[in-house]
């Protein structure tokens, strides 16, 4: 609308313009794209700026007497109820960012005990496969004593009784 170099210095300072390296920041961590229709800080900045040009030329022109401020005053109440619906969706997505940033807290914490309960249900079924082996180490052994002693119970059972023995021998 004006030059701003012919504004008054003791009027509203507009924003400095934002560049590359900002904006480009602002888009690697997800500040447009989709919420770009909905309230992006540079849409806000962006709004501002025309609602200041236009104040500012309101300002000169009744520094200078010019008619025509009904069209003007109309202008800024436009562009300033588009700065404040933009600024309504920007905090709108502010507190959705919130939202979800809470979410994700409550989710990582909801993981953290998944983990610490998946950890010790791993740390029971290692005990308790080491008290198996145990217990399959003392059936085994078990198993071995049995074994031996059904051998030995064979070989006693092939051999005559101790009474037949002594009688056949006479003995004591």
């Amino acid at each position: 609308m004006t030059d701003r170099q012919s504004a008054p210095t003791n009027s509203i300072k507009l924003p400095p313009p934002l560049d590359n390296e900002i904006l480009r920041e602002r888009i690697l961590n997800r500040e447009g794209g989709p919420s770009l229709m909905r309230g992006s800080l540079s849409k806000c900045a962006a709004r501002y700026r025309d609602f200041s040009e236009l104040v500012l030329a309101a300002s000169e022109q009744q520094s200078s007497k010019e008619c025509d401020t009904s069209a003007l005053a109309n202008e800024i109440e436009h562009a300033k109820d588009l700065l404040e619906r933009e600024i309504r969706l920007h905090d709108l997505e502010i507190r959705k960012l919130f939202l979800v940033s809470d979410a994700a807290d409550a989710e990582l914490a909801q993981y953290d005990a998944a983990q610490v309960q998946i950890e010790s249900s791993i740390s029971d079924c290692k005990d308790e496969i080491e008290e198996l082996k145990k217990q399959l180490a003392h059936e085994r052994k078990v198993r071995s004593n049995r074994e031996e002693y059904e051998t030995l119970a064979k070989m006693a059972r092939q051999r005559p009784a101790r009474r037949t023995t002594e009688k056949k021998t006479g003995g004591c």
